[in-house]
């Protein structure tokens, strides 16, 4: 296990996706904000990701820092859509979790990951992938 800051080419997931993520059929993945502008956390098309798995979940805000196990799947990024958390469709959630597939559960995920309340998060990016291992 690792503790370590944010690499900009890593995506970190929480463990109860494992499984999901390592068989395949998780490739939608939603995160809060603008991950498409270059910035500390940002994503770029055709890139390959190193998805990693959180043993034990950091907060940013508070200092509390992540703790990765040691799995990972390498994933190439197909699409990114940055937008109002409104404005996503059904077709948007094809891929994702199986307990995010509407923007009220969305908004509900969000807010439990990064410990916000559901009216501050607005704009969202949605990250599509492709497993290449």
């Amino acid at each position: 296990m690792s503790n370590e800051k944010y690499p900009r080419n890593e995506l970190w997931v929480r463990k109860t996706y494992e499984a999901l993520v390592m068989n395949g059929s998780l490739t939608t993945f939603f995160r809060p904000g603008d991950r498409v502008t270059p910035t500390e956390k940002y994503f770029i098309e055709g890139e390959v990701l190193t998805l990693k798995f959180l043993e034990k979940p950091g907060d940013e805000a508070r200092g509390f820092v992540p703790i990765i196990n040691g799995n990972s799947k390498k994933a190439r990024v197909v699409s990114l859509n940055k937008k109002n958390i409104e404005d996503f469709v059904d077709e948007d959630f094809e891929g994702s979790s199986p307990d995010v597939k509407n923007t009220t559960q969305l908004k509900y995920n969000l807010g439990i990951i990064y410990n916000k309340p559901i009216d501050e998060i607005k704009e969202v990016t949605r990250i599509n992938v492709e497993y290449v291992e």
